[in-house]
Formats: C-alpha cells, structure tokens, sequence
C-alpha cells in the first residue's frame, strides 16, 4: 500500500515540476516571496 501512495506522490510531483518549469522566472519569484 505505502508503493502505490509514495507511486502516486511521484506522479503529481513530477507533473508540478513540469508545470513549473514553463513559466520559470515568475514561479521563482513566487516560490522565493512565500
């Protein structure tokens, strides 16, 4: 059961990081004002 969450948990993470990457200077900006 803890395979198929940490699975899941990869899943989203590297669909945020693939967000992320796109608008790259203004999510930098926003990750660095919180």
């Amino acid at each position: 059961m803890r395979l198929i969450f940490e699975r899941t948990e990869f899943e989203r993470f590297k669909k945020l990081k693939r967000c992320w990457r796109k608008p790259r200077g203004l999510h930098n900006k926003l990750r660095l004002g919180k």
